[in-house]
């Protein structure tokens, strides 16, 4: 994260959906699912209530995330630091507007 004072959710759903993919629908539904699995963590470590997952989205959450592995590890050769990394996202991002 570039800004410490952004929230954490924001900061996952903007670099994890940019860096999974440039398709626009796919990162809408890469959000959904952050944030729906943010949820769900948030409510077990903070009360210990337990949610329903429905495993198609599960499925397709682990997908993801194991694809981003993949990405940064690809991108960790081209980048000295994590920064460099989430600058270079930001600057496609800001391209974009």
């Amino acid at each position: 994260m570039l800004d410490s004072n952004e929230p954490i959710l924001d900061s996952l759903t903007k670099y994890i959906s940019k860096l999974v993919t440039k398709n626009v629908e796919e990162r809408k539904l890469i959000f959904s699912l952050i944030k729906e699995m943010y949820t769900i963590r948030s409510s077990i470590s903070s009360s210990f209530k337990r949610k329903g997952i429905e495993l198609e989205k599960l499925g397709k959450f682990q997908y993801y995330i194991n694809y981003l592995i993949g990405k940064l590890i690809d991108l960790s050769i081209s980048h000295e630091t994590k920064d460099t990394i989430l600058k270079e996202i930001d600057d496609v991002i800001m391209a974009a507007y």
